[in-house]
């Protein structure tokens, strides 16, 4: 099973969007909050695609780490 993370990326050398594949959902979830906790990386998660058409556009994305943060520091 294959979950898709779609990335805008801000950084001129690559591409504007790339698309990387993991093996779970919580890989690709995972990846995304490095990403936005670290925004010198210049790439955006915009959307995460699962095996079975399942998507997670990119505020629920945004939500996900904003909650997965929260509950780092209880």
């Amino acid at each position: 099973m294959v979950w898709r993370l779609h990335l805008k990326n801000e950084n001129y050398r690559e591409p504007p969007h790339t698309c990387r594949d993991y093996v779970s959902q919580t890989e690709a979830l995972q990846t995304a909050h490095n990403l936005i906790i670290r925004p010198s990386l210049r790439k955006t998660p915009v959307l995460i695609e699962g095996p079975g058409g399942e998507r997670m556009e990119q505020g629920a994305i945004e939500t996900w780490c904003r909650d997965i943060r929260g509950a780092h520091y209880l």
